[in-house]
């Protein structure tokens, strides 16, 4: 497994063959290795792109939301 920090386009990528290998049933799942700490992302999450990050939430905060990334990662 790599360490270190993935782009969005680096994710994407990952995702997108993990998906074309059959694997896009499984829930995605962020971890942290020092005490194997975890959270998901609920179904319905707004993406809300900020400057330098990407936050799902499901609580509106009045900020600007994407409903489809795939055309931006595309780009």
């Amino acid at each position: 497994m790599m360490t270190g920090e993935y782009t969005l386009k680096e994710l994407y990528k990952v995702l997108g063959a993990l998906i074309d290998d059959g694997h896009g049933d499984k829930e995605f799942q962020l971890y942290y290795d020092s005490e194997t700490v975890y959270t998901t992302i609920p179904k319905g999450s707004r993406v809300i792109l900020l400057s330098k990050a990407v936050r799902f939430t499901d609580y509106d905060d009045g900020e600007c939301h994407i409903d489809d990334l795939e055309e931006i990662l595309n780009d």
